[in-house]
């Protein structure tokens, strides 16, 4: 989300408490995505990157057979825009340095 604070992601829970941070992952499995978002994670992530680690640690759990659709918040708008049209990244797009 974007607020004057910024552009922030935002995890809210079924209770309403809502959790700040870099990435989350929810779920069945979700320890193994979170890890591998750990893992791959670094602050200057280009876009492109960033969408490429998110489908690395779906594809990890599901091996690749679910269709994924990424949106983003952009600082410049603070609107979410649906990205790729359901065409991620591969995960090969990551930098390794």
């Amino acid at each position: 989300g974007s607020d004057p604070l910024g552009v922030q992601l935002v995890q809210i829970d079924p209770s309403g408490t809502t959790f700040r941070g870099n990435g989350f992952a929810i779920g069945a499995g979700s320890d193994e995505a979170l890890d591998v978002l750990t893992k791959g994670y670094r602050e200057n992530l280009r876009l492109e990157e960033a969408i490429a680690l998110n489908t690395k640690a779906i594809e990890s759990l599901n091996g690749g057979g679910t269709a994924i659709e990424h949106g983003v918040i952009t600082r410049e708008t603070g609107k979410f825009v649906h990205q790729n049209g359901g065409k991620a990244p591969k995960p090969s797009a990551l930098r390794t340095n």
